[in-house]
């Protein structure tokens, strides 16, 4: 009788034991998830701020290519006001001079065909100058979206070995505490038995 008496006691002590090393390995589940919450939360938080970053870069370098364009529109507007002009001059010139002789109307036409030429080969190099434009912006546009995609990337391979070795860490003090769980689980064993 004494004997069942010492078993339930030494059965009632294990089993207090056990229910405070399971307390224990579960608190320390516990703080290793909220550690790794706090960890993924700063993750996010760095990366977003440099997918910020790099969205606000992108956007002023667009804003500068559209200053650009803009003022190519402007100096296109002017010579084409410019040209506008100088042709209504030369309209009048024109409806003066029929009056006066045939001779002078051939030379203003002549003007007029030197006037218009100077006019295309200003259009066309104007033309150019746009183009050549339009493609540095295009270049670099491509070489900043280019590079931003390299950043990006770059920040997912940090992150992803940053995820690796957090899970390395997890696992190895999950294999931590089942070996303590095993030790002290052997011991009680070995200590009752």
């Amino acid at each position: 009788m004494e004997a069942l008496k010492v078993s339930r006691q030494v059965n009632n002590w294990n089993d207090d034991r056990l229910d405070e090393l399971a307390r224990g390995v579960k608190e320390g589940f516990e703080n290793a998830d909220r550690r790794l919450e706090k960890a993924f939360e700063k993750s996010d938080q760095r990366l977003e701020k440099a997918v910020g970053k790099l969205g606000e870069q992108i956007k002023e370098s667009a804003a500068r290519a559209d200053a650009r364009m803009d003022r190519l529109g402007e100096q296109i507007k002017e010579s084409a006001a410019r040209a506008d002009a100088r042709m209504d001059r030369l309209g009048k010139q024109i409806k003066e001079s029929e009056g006066r002789a045939e001779a002078r109307t051939d030379s203003l036409g002549q003007q007029i065909k030197e006037s218009a030429a100077r006019a295309d080969a200003r259009m066309d190099r104007l033309g150019e100058q746009m183009k050549e434009g339009f493609e540095k912006a295009d270049r670099r546009l491509e070489a900043a979206i280019g590079s931003l995609g390299e950043q990006i990337k770059e920040s997912e391979g940090r992150l992803g070995a940053r995820m690796d070795r957090l899970e390395s860490r997890r696992a190895r003090l999950q294999g931590w505490i089942w070996g303590i769980v095993g030790t002290a689980f052997g011991a009680l064993v070995s200590h009752f038995t």
